[in-house]
């Protein structure tokens, strides 16, 4: 089991401090609400050695020594929240950790680009700070085969600026698709934009928590997920939406795909202060379930303690409609190609809504190829 394996592996990469923490530490379990549906024991663990990738599409590659004009790169103490094992490991791993300073000097069109590449256990973490009036796009990509990538983010957008937040869990460079547990910290202040879009259809364990805060008025949160669950794939999504200012806005929209065996988990949470009056806040799960033996759990939390808001949330989980399919048989189309037409017609909806034309058409690109289509 994952749990066992740990300590005898810290142990032989030279990480006797969290050797320790495995073998004393407690790991989530079932009895944890939030950790029910997603089994760590599940998570299998081999080595391999990095490849020499090639990025899929131009951009800015984030690396101690990237230089570009607009962006400082430093490093700075952060402590990460506790709340299970895996933040004892990313805490005792890094003292210090990539800091990424964003101006508005920042000017280029092009993303701003952090690989994961896991050889094993490795822990990922970055500390973003986008200034006051600065814009940037910023792409997550991943590559690896039966590791686990701990990710953390911790995410500052000041006043008036806007940062758009790309999570591509795919296989994209044709070289495996690892484990992954991220977790993401973001906080807002006044008039900024966090625009953050997931995209999970590869991967064989993957846990997502995005944590968002506003510290200030007339903002705007957009939480956009598509995640596909087939073969034996765990896919679980946990979002966590803190509306503490008075006249804030979100809007939150994800889509499921469950089947075969696989399983997948959505759990949104959006809490209204009491204080955070003229607050708009919006929240969509909708989910396709495809095969009997597959599964989908969702749980939508909206925690209104103010009374002058516009709030609405809903979950639904259902199969592709008989007319829809039977109309496209009557069209000459098989059953098959119907069912993967109408399938990528689904998930496709959640990548329209990406504006980058570049990231948007590699997204397509790859989900048609998923669909089959």
């Amino acid at each position: 089991m994952f749990q066992e394996q740990l300590p005898a592996l810290f142990e032989k990469w030279g990480k006797p401090e969290l050797a320790q923490i495995a073998k004393n530490g407690s790991f989530p379990n079932r009895k944890v609400e939030s950790w029910k549906y997603t089994p760590v024991q599940n998570i299998q663990i081999s080595e391999s050695e990095k490849s020499t990738l090639n990025l899929p599409f131009e951009g800015i590659l984030l690396e101690p020594n990237t230089q570009a004009e607009g962006i400082q790169i430093g490093f700075e103490a952060v402590d990460f929240p506790r709340k299970d094992i895996f933040d004892d490991f990313a805490n005792e791993s890094f003292q210090r950790v990539l800091t990424v300073t964003i101006s508005r000097k920042f000017k280029s069109e092009l993303p701003l680009i952090w690989i994961h590449q896991p050889t094993s256990v490795s822990t990922d973490c970055i500390k973003i700070i986008v200034e006051d009036g600065a814009t940037a796009n910023f792409v997550e990509l991943y590559q690896g085969n039966q590791q686990l990538a701990l990710t953390y983010s911790n995410i500052l957008v000041e006043s008036k600026a806007i940062f758009n937040h790309y999570q591509f869990q795919f296989d994209g460079f044709k070289a495996g698709m690892p484990q992954v547990l991220s977790k993401i910290y973001a906080q807002q202040h006044a008039q900024s934009t966090y625009q953050h879009t997931i995209i999970t259809f590869d991967g064989s364990w993957i846990r997502n928590e995005l944590n968002v805060t506003h510290l200030g008025e007339y903002l705007f949160t957009g939480m956009n997920g598509l995640y596909v669950a087939d073969g034996n794939r765990l896919v679980d999504n946990h979002t966590n939406l803190e509306h503490a200012k008075p006249n804030g806005e979100s809007s939150e929209f994800y889509k499921g795909i469950a089947m075969d065996r696989g399983q997948a988990v959505f759990n949104g949470r959006i809490h209204v202060f009491q204080d955070a009056q003229k607050t708009n806040a919006f929240q969509n799960n909708q989910n396709l379930l495809l095969s009997n033996e597959a599964q989908i759990n969702a749980k939508p939390q909206l925690e209104i303690f103010a009374d002058d808001v516009k709030c609405s949330h809903g979950a639904t989980v259902g199969k592709l409609r008989q007319d829809e399919i039977f109309y496209l048989q009557s069209r000459g189309l098989s059953k098959e190609t119907a069912t993967q037409l109408l399938t990528n017609a689904f998930g496709a909806e959640v990548i329209e809504k990406i504006e980058n034309e570049t990231l948007r058409s590699y997204c397509l690109e790859a989900w048609n190829n998923k669909m089959g289509v």
